[in-house]
């Protein structure tokens, strides 16, 4: 999304002065289809929410905090219909909206996991595998059966 006076600067210098387009989308730095997209359209980019408007799931942070921290693998869905069920039952909200705010404070309170394949003490365990390989000996190309193992 551009700001009003990008666009109104595009309008002018494309529209009304007839400039070339691949010289003010270098000068603005912008992409060349984006001021393409501007040029088109008579409309003024609208900001997609207006300022300060809060999520209708701001309301129940602690408690989606406090299942986050209890459970840190409970579905969005879950959420609401804990929220639903215990708190507040005409709450509404579409699904997606639920999905993001559960995902933005799950960043903040649930750390990430590192998965680390394959830990084992020396001898609880031992990988092997069979492979056929030509190799050259002395010039002599000879088949080999390979066996390999991992403890």
């Amino acid at each position: 999304m551009i700001s009003l006076d990008i666009w109104e600067t595009i309008r002018i210098r494309c529209v009304r002065d007839k400039e070339p387009y691949k010289r003010v989308a270098r000068e603005l730095g912008i992409s060349k289809n984006t001021l393409k997209k501007y040029v088109l359209s008579n409309q003024p980019p609208l900001p997609a929410r207006p300022a300060g408007r809060m999520s209708s799931m701001a309301r129940f942070e602690a408690h989606v905090d406090q299942l986050l921290r209890e459970t840190p693998k409970i579905t969005a869905a879950r959420v609401a219909q804990v929220i639903r069920q215990t708190i507040d039952p005409t709450f509404r909200a579409s699904e997606r909206s639920i999905r993001q705010y559960v995902a933005s404070r799950r960043v903040r309170l649930v750390a990430k996991e590192a998965f680390v394949r394959l830990v084992y003490l020396p001898g609880d365990q031992v990988q092997f595998d069979f492979k056929d390989v030509v190799v050259r000996i002395a010039g002599i190309e000879t088949a080999l059966h390979m066996f390999v193992a991992r403890l």
